[in-house]
């Protein structure tokens, strides 16, 4: 996903003031923990995704963007196809494997993937730990066409360049024109 920029201004009181603590956030959480809701409601959809972007901009081990509903629709439609996945992640002078998973969510309004080191997953399966949970949050796919997606990054496993690194690749390969094939 395609990370917007934003200007320097502060939405006071559309986002909650708290900071990702130091990877906090391996339980699940739905966008009313991160914002406020109810006054993000009242706004378009561009002023929501400069917010969006803005607050995480200021965050430590996190990544964010934006998403038209289409877009989502057709990441959502691979990942389904296709809910598992191995991208090669540059590091240093090599390569290191790392498993994508689509993860059962906690409602409809989110769709969560969580990437792990291969080597990780090979040798604990499901109690594999992650380093980078995904969030696309759909609360305003419908009405303002627009997802939100959050990447919150276990800085044990991955620096938020890396996390970005992974999310220019879920683009490549989820994202991909079928018709250049």
């Amino acid at each position: 996903p395609k990370q917007m920029r934003a200007g320097n201004k502060v939405w006071r009181g559309l986002v909650k003031g708290r900071k990702v603590a130091r990877w906090q956030s391996r339980g699940y959480q739905s966008l009313s923990d991160i914002v406020h809701l109810d006054k993000l409601k009242e706004e378009n959809g561009e002023k929501i995704g400069k917010v969006w972007v803005e607050h995480h901009q200021k965050q430590g081990n996190c990544i964010s963007a934006t998403l038209t509903k289409d877009l989502y629709q057709k990441l959502h439609r691979n990942i389904v196809q296709y809910p598992i996945f191995v991208f090669p992640l540059p590091k240093q002078n090599q390569y290191l494997s790392v498993l994508l998973q689509n993860a059962p969510a906690p409602s409809n309004k989110q769709t969560v993937l969580l990437f792990t080191h291969l080597q990780h997953y090979q040798q604990n399966q499901a109690a594999a730990k992650y380093g980078l949970k995904m969030s696309f949050f759909l609360d305003f796919k419908d009405d303002k066409d627009l997802v939100l997606m959050r990447g919150d990054v276990d800085p044990e496993f991955f620096t938020a360049q890396e996390a970005q690194t992974l999310a220019n690749q879920l683009q490549l390969f989820y994202l991909f024109d079928e018709k250049k094939l």
